[in-house]
């Protein structure tokens, strides 16, 4: 589905009130496939976030993250995330258990 008026019109405006309209599978890939060409064309493959918390399984050929990045790695490259909320914290708050920054020193010796 895509909002309505973005579709008629391109306009930007409207998010979180306009209301939205299936597409059939064809229309919405051209669509996709057209706007992050746009995206990478205006602002660089910096401009683009390679996040997925889909659909996964138990085999990683079928895991969304993977597929998005194998994706984006071929127009180019993206921006990815590293670690995650809980190892966000761990890494806050380890030099003040353990009196060592692990990350620094993960950077220190690449």
């Amino acid at each position: 589905s895509i909002r309505r008026g973005w579709l008629e019109k391109r306009k930007r405006d409207g998010r979180g009130s306009d209301e939205f309209v299936a597409l059939p599978w064809d229309e919405a890939l051209d669509i996709a496939a057209t706007e992050i060409d746009r995206v990478r064309r205006e602002y660089g493959n910096k401009a683009i976030f390679g996040g997925s918390y889909g659909w996964s399984s138990a085999g990683r050929f079928h895991h969304a993250q993977s597929q998005a990045h194998r994706f984006l790695n071929s127009i180019g490259g993206y921006v990815a995330s590293f670690g995650s909320y809980s190892t966000g914290c761990a890494q806050s708050i380890m030099p003040h258990v353990f009196g060592v920054n692990f990350l620094q020193l993960l950077y220190e010796h690449q």
